[in-house]
This record gives structure tokens, sequence and C-alpha cells, in this order.
């Protein structure tokens, strides 16, 4: 069996001794380092160039080229997913998982697969395919109003003119869009959900 590299991710030292115990026992998969910080992730990873990276997503998202990410979480909100995966991510596994499903996931991803705890895989697929379900679970309805408007382009003050709001208002709208879209600006809004 081919052995696989991986570098650990997690501010939390039970959860690297659970995973550093996992790789022990498993064959192919072996741990080269181990991170508590996202300084020490970017250190590890560039020292090693590791196949796999484990990463606890509070630690933020990292990926590297030839190394398989796989973030793995509490518990994730759809957006924290989406964001992931277009950063890069191949795979997310929950830390309630089994240590077989684990490793499982460390060796799906390694080999070029996209492995999702089965808990997330449906909302995955459906906020990947529809932008109303997205839109409809983290925006209110006159915030879905806004960014409609803002997808054809229109300034602040035209919307503003439009629904009847000032257009200070339609700024703290569209700042709470941007945060809740987890996007840098109004043109990667409308590049990734419009």
């Amino acid at each position: 069996m081919l052995s696989r590299s991986v570098v650990v991710a997690d501010g939390s030292p039970a959860v690297r001794a659970r995973l550093r115990t996992l790789l022990a026992a498993a064959d192919g998969l072996e741990l080269v380092g181990e991170a508590a910080t996202g300084a020490e992730v970017t250190r590890e990873v560039l020292r090693h160039r590791p196949d796999v990276l484990v990463i606890d997503l509070r630690l933020g998202v990292f990926t590297a080229p030839d190394t398989a990410t796989l973030a793995f979480t509490e518990f994730a909100g759809d957006l924290s997913i989406v964001a992931a995966i277009r950063s890069g991510v191949r795979g997310h596994l929950l830390k309630s998982a089994s240590g077989e499903q684990i490793v499982r996931a460390i060796r799906g991803v390694a080999a070029g697969a996209a492995v999702f705890d089965t808990a997330i895989a449906d909302r995955v697929l459906a906020l990947l395919t529809d932008r109303e379900s997205l839109m409809a679970h983290y925006l209110t309805a006159r915030q879905r109003e806004v960014f409609d408007l803002l997808t054809t382009g229109l300034p602040d003050t035209t919307i503003a003119r439009r629904l009847g709001l000032s257009p200070k208002t339609v700024r703290n709208h569209v700042s709470a869009i941007l945060v809740k879209l987890d996007v840098r600006d109004r043109a990667e809004a409308i590049r990734a959900y419009a």
C-alpha cells in the first residue's frame, strides 16, 4: 500500500492526540506534523509537503498544491462548507465521526476523492446547486431584495429609491450580505451567487 503523509491541525490537544493514535494504527498513513495555530499550519505544510492536511476550519482554510485538505470540525455551517469547497478543500468530516470513518476519509482525499460526512453531503449538494435555498436560509427577505437589485449592477442610491430605504440602510444591508455570503466584495458575491 502506498504510504501517505499527513499533517494534523487542530487547536485541541485531545483532538490531535486522537488523530495521532488513529494514524499510528492505520496502515499506509504517516503523521509527519502537527499544528495548533494558523501560523503553525503554514510552517508544517511548507516543511513537510504532506499528501493530506486534516484541519479544523477555526484555524482557517489552508490549501496548498499537491496537498489534499480535509476539513475536520465540530459543526459546519452551510456557508463555511461552501467557502471551504471554493477554496479547494477536498472533503469535510465532523469530529464525531468514528475512527474508521476518519481513516477512510483521509485515504479518500489522498486518492483524489471528494469526501463528505453523510450528515452534510445532502446539504452541500443542495447549496452548490440551488441558489434560492442558500439565499432563503441565510438572507432575510429584505436582504434578498437588496441582493437581487445589487446583482443587476444598480448603485446603492437607486436600490434605496426602488425599495423606499435610505442609502445608508442599503449600505448596511450590503455589508451584512457580504458577511453572510462570506465574500470580500460585491463582484465576488455576484460571481459566486448570482
